[in-house]
């Protein structure tokens, strides 16, 4: 079929002039055919012609029948079909659309994100140089703020974590310093440790339990005085420390390094010292008030002159070569008994006459 016919074909006018004229060809075929076939043998009105006439009519009424239920069943499946066509566009238009306010979401979400994440680092930028300015301030009072400010910071950003602890432990080390030293600063009362010092060590002491690939560095520091509750020290590094008159409650020092710390005339309860290195640290006339667990801690040269232990306390492979627990309270042989090592060490009087004490003290390594 041409080309051109077939787009006048579609216009709605043409088509319903199409139909018409096949209506009125097929009741004009109704009427004329018989007679247009064999008009010579019905001319003559007899019952024959009248019942050919009838049939040859009722069979072109049903083949009209038959191509008009053709047509509807054509058209019903055009139909079926474009609708199909047109539903399965409309599900893929939609499903495309979905996936583009998906992705739309999904990229404004991720903006959204980067935004608040360099907005949050900005601020916490930002309160971390206050907070440092503050610790250089010389007002006790603006000091503290920068150290609480520093604590805020370290608890909310787990990224600034490490660099928050260094800070502080850098903060005791440059202040805590003996009184005739003239950088640290002022004392507190009667000689004991400045507010500022003795908050950083309890902020210290009580920061987050995170990974740390370092050790909290508290060598040399004056802090004689100081309280500590519920804190946090394993690990850290206290060499050459002084912690005398202070009072230790519910203190970790597992696995820290102590050697020639001073905690001379301290108060200790619930203070852990599992594997502890406490070579040469002195630990004269402190009280133990409970069970304080030393073993495979390393002890030698150490000096508990006059402590008393009134829970008693676990040596159990503990390295006491040379130390002095002379005049010591609330030891036992079986105590000391577990020791590894007990060459050279003093020990009370009825301590140092079991028969099964005297030789390991006799012993050299």
């Amino acid at each position: 079929m041409d080309i051109r016919l077939k787009e006048r074909l579609r216009h709605p006018a043409a088509r319903v002039t199409l139909i018409a004229v096949g209506l009125l060809a097929f009741v004009l075929a109704i009427w004329q055919l018989p007679w247009w076939l064999d008009g010579d043998h019905l001319a003559a009105a007899t019952p024959g012609s009248a019942a050919v006439v009838t049939g040859m009519r009722t069979a072109l009424v049903a083949v009209g029948a038959g191509i008009i239920a053709s047509l509807g069943l054509y058209y019903t499946d055009r139909n079926l079909k474009h609708s199909r066509e047109v539903l399965e566009h409309s599900q893929k238009s939609a499903t495309e659309q979905a996936e583009l306010t998906r992705a739309s979401l999904t990229v404004t979400k991720q903006t959204a994100q980067k935004q608040a994440d360099l907005s949050a680092e900005q601020q916490v930028n930002d309160r971390y140089v206050k907070a440092i300015e503050l610790l250089s301030s010389t007002s006790p009072t603006s000091r503290l703020g920068g150290l609480y400010a520093l604590e805020r910071i370290m608890r909310d950003s787990s990224k600034d974590h490490d660099t928050v602890v260094q800070v502080l432990a850098a903060f005791v080390r440059q202040f805590a310093v003996r009184p005739e030293d003239p950088t640290g600063v002022a004392l507190g009362r009667r000689g004991g440790i400045a507010t500022e010092i003795q908050a950083a060590m309890t902020i210290l002491g009580h920061r987050p339990q995170r990974q740390e690939k370092f050790e909290v560095d508290l060598r040399n520091s004056y802090l004689r005085g100081c309280e500590l509750r519920n804190c946090n020290f394993a690990n850290a590094d206290l060499s050459g420390a002084t912690l005398t008159d202070s009072t230790l409650t519910n203190v970790d020092f597992r696995d820290a390094t102590c050697s020639d710390t001073d905690f001379s005339d301290s108060i200790w309860s619930n203070v852990k010292m599992t594997s502890t290195y406490l070579s040469r640290a002195k630990l004269r006339d402190i009280s133990i008030y409970t069970e304080v667990d030393f073993s495979f801690a390393h002890a030698s040269y150490t000096d508990w002159t006059e402590s008393r232990f009134h829970e008693g306390a676990i040596f159990k492979q503990a390295y006491l070569r040379e130390a002095n627990l002379s005049n010591c309270e609330g030891l036992s042989p079986s105590m000391v008994l577990e020791a590894e090592t007990l060459a050279g060490v003093e020990l009370p009087d009825e301590i140092s006459s079991d028969p099964r004490v005297q030789p390991r003290v006799a012993a050299t390594d």
